[in-house]
């Protein structure tokens, strides 16, 4: 059963699509079944070694105790095997349980709170087992067989725990063996629930220096027996030391180059601004059409009227980072506290901050000071009228149809004639696409959450775009509320938090690969004189509206876009102090670096040892970890 599904998913045993570990020969797949088997027998002799000693001191002798326990016993790791399964049919290879787990702050309630139906059938699943195992036991217990004295032969001494004690070491040796010495081996096994058992004790045992790294380690332990190498340490530059074992030790000309630095005098152009930031709302839906009906009318016209930046991207496809690498303008938590929130208070604006997401979900450091705007509403204001069947902070939100309702109330009771920067984060196009508030605009195509599956891909696309129709209208609409209350045309920004992967690539969902569908938004911008440089990351915003409100007031204030072929813009996987991949996108192409395979791709082609690559893409290979290295490295009089 769990060949099949490794199979089917990985094409482990074959050539795939994707495929990039697989056995090559019938002698490996062999040896691949025989170490798998043996780590399954491995832990399952413990299970069923305790259970047989339960069964003896419940009264359980009955000889068809020994196929019950065998069920009950390979029942635990064939549901784990589905779960996991079902899990990669959404996240694919990018499964990664503990990236997960930091991206929802620790709390394991997010997990249920995003996949609860998805886990329903597994749950069915277990009660239906445990039901079953009460029934069996409960039939073996009063059958004829027990009243028989017969006593099944089952040796409680010593050498039975010796021989099941020696059953897990031969597996635990062999596994690791295995995973250490193969990568296809290591690729396989760890998608096994035995497999991954087995590899965390060898983790933990093999952690000789404790700095949490053992031999099974992805990214691997540059030096297993000092505790101050390892992956993901800060490097210090220039002491000949590689700290984190990856492109050599960080040069010092490489290092403490300050991060971006804003200026704190008077702007002297003021007009009103509505900032919109639309939740996981691809670049590719600007100009896009279902059946001849526009999605994003709205939006086109306004960029009609400005302009509309085509090769923009986050940083990293995921909310909270991205919030707080377009607020702040900093890649990295730093000692600047500060963020697009307090220059607009400094200079003079009113600022309504009014969000569809709890503004309080994200690690404390990655905040942008949501609570030092002067009308600050987000979710947590009104949990009631969530369309959300959770309110944990990172699954509560609110519709579109609420902010609207909170954003006109306030503009036309407003007294204040300070000029006004509204910020308005509309969360609809989020998973699942769809609430019973959302209009069918361009299509009435509904899928449930248990409906959304790979094999319905298309469906899900339309039901996409008509929720980001309707995203569209409500923007139409803030932008006519505006004009109504104030009397005045606003300049407006318009853009994403990241994009969203709809199974085109095998994947559904943002935040766990590096790649357009992910991680380019659109950014529309009127009314600003904003000089872009393409391509542009999200940090970098801060810093343009600085620079084009520093500038007296002129006739003409229509954004300038110019391409850049030098320029590069830096992206992450997971968090940037432990990322597992790290990237730089120019207008040629992006390259990655995995610090889980040790590999780097160059423009889409093949995944490659950096031993393998040209001077060329070594150079630019050591640019982009001397980039991340040098955005963990403290600046000079800083403390880490």
């Amino acid at each position: 059963f769990e060949l099949f599904l490794i199979q089917r998913k990985y094409t482990l045993f074959s050539e795939g699509f994707l495929s990039v570990h697989h056995l090559s020969s019938p002698s490996q797949i062999l040896q691949f079944i025989f170490v798998s088997l043996s780590a399954d027998a491995a832990i399952l002799g413990f299970i069923i070694l305790a259970l047989l000693f339960a069964s003896d001191k419940i009264g359980l002798k009955h000889p068809g105790r020994r196929l019950l326990i065998l069920a009950v016993s390979i029942t635990p790791l064939i549901l784990t095997d589905f779960i996991n399964y079902r899990l990669a049919a959404y996240l694919g290879d990018a499964v990664d349980l503990s990236m997960m787990f930091e991206l929802v702050g620790g709390n394991p309630l997010e997990f249920v709170a995003v996949g609860f139906e998805h886990l329903i059938l597994p749950l069915f699943l277990f009660l239906v087992l445990c039901l079953l195992v009460a029934f069996f036991t409960w039939k073996l217990k009063k059958s004829p067989g027990n009243a028989m004295k017969q006593r099944i032969a089952f040796d409680t001494t010593r050498r039975v725990c010796l021989e099941v004690g020696l059953l897990f070491l031969f597996g635990f040796i062999l596994l690791s063996f295995a995973r250490i010495t193969s990568e296809p081996f290591n690729h396989g096994l760890k998608r096994k629930p035995s497999g991954q058992l087995l590899g965390y004790f060898a983790e933990t045992l093999s952690d000789i220096d404790r700095d949490g790294f053992g031999l099974l380690s992805r990214p691997a332990d540059p030096d297993p027996f000092d505790a101050t190498v390892f992956p993901y340490a800060v490097d210090i530059p220039g002491n000949g030391i590689d700290e984190n074992g990856v492109a050599g030790d960080l040069p010092i000309d490489e290092a403490y180059q300050d991060e971006a630095f804003f200026r704190t005098s008077q702007w002297q152009y003021k007009p009103h601004l509505i900032f919109v930031m639309l939740e996981s709302f691809r670049a590719d839906l600007i100009g896009a059409s279902y059946e001849g009906k526009a999605v994003t009318p709205v939006l086109e016209k306004l960029a009609s009227q400005g302009i509309s930046v085509q090769q923009a991207f986050s940083h990293n496809g995921y909310t909270v980072q991205s919030r707080y690498h377009t607020f702040t303008g900093n890649l990295n938590a730093s000692l600047n506290k500060t963020s697009l929130i307090d220059d607009f208070k400094k200079n003079g604006y009113e600022v309504a901050f009014f969000s569809g997401q709890d503004e309080s979900f994200g690690a404390e450091n990655m905040q942008i000071g949501f609570e030092r705007a002067d009308t600050a509403y987000d979710a947590r204001a009104e949990v009631d009228r969530r369309y959300t069947k959770f309110s944990t902070p990172g699954s509560l939100g609110l519709p579109y149809d609420v902010l609207l309702e909170r954003v006109t109330t306030f503009l036309k009771t407003r007294g204040s004639n300070q000029p006004l920067f509204l910020y308005l984060n509309l969360i609809d196009t989020h998973f699942p696409y769809y609430h019973k508030t959302i209009l069918p605009l361009i299509n009435d195509v509904v899928l449930s959450r248990s409906e959304i599956r790979s094999e319905r891909k298309n469906e899900l696309k339309a039901m996409y775009l008509n929720t980001a129709a309707n995203m569209d209208r409500a923007v139409g609409l803030i932008l006519d509320e505006f004009r109504q209350a104030l009397g005045q045309e606003p300049a407006i920004i318009v853009s994403a938090d990241h994009g969203e992967s709809l199974f085109e690539d095998d994947f559904l969902g943002h935040g766990y690969r590096i790649n357009d569908a992910q991680t380019r938004i659109p950014l529309i911008i009127t009314g600003l004189p904003l000089v872009i440089e393409e391509p542009f990351g999200q940090s970098e915003l801060r810093r343009v509206i600085h620079t084009a409100l520093d500038r007296p007031h002129e006739k003409s204030q229509t954004p300038l876009r110019q391409e850049n072929q030098k320029k590069q813009v830096f992206q992450y996987i997971g968090t940037i102090e432990r990322p597992r991949q790290i990237a730089m996108r120019s207008l040629a192409g992006r390259i990655i670096y995995d610090f889980r395979s040790g590999l780097v791709q160059v423009a889409g082609k093949a995944w490659q040892q950096p031993e393998m690559l040209d001077a060329l893409e070594v150079a630019d290979f050591r640019q982009l970890v001397y980039f991340w290295e040098r955005n963990q490295t403290p600046k000079k009089g800083e403390k880490k």
